[in-house]
């Protein structure tokens, strides 16, 4: 009998993923966010959670996937602005 290869895990915590290589397993989460940004209804999306779960991953997907114009993707990280004020950020 055969043994088995280890499988080597895709969700690695390190730097955030903005090439599609590395990227798995969020393309429903994707295709949702997407389709409330095309919705004349929907004004915003909050995209949040824990630290050190793929938010930033997902919003740089986006950023590739998402026609412009209409979408004009900005970005800009707070990360070490958290303990200013809003006034000062």
């Amino acid at each position: 009998m055969k043994s088995a290869a280890p499988l080597t895990n895709p969700y690695i915590a390190g730097r955030a993923v903005g090439q599609q290589r590395g990227f798995y397993g969020r393309d429903d989460i994707l295709r949702l966010i997407e389709v409330r940004l095309r919705s004349p209804d929907q004004s915003a999306v909050v995209l949040y959670g824990q630290r050190r779960i793929g938010k930033t991953s997902i919003l740089l997907q986006l950023q590739r996937r998402l026609p412009s114009p209409p979408f004009v993707p900005v970005y800009f990280d707070l990360m070490d602005r958290a303990r200013q004020r809003l006034g000062q950020v």
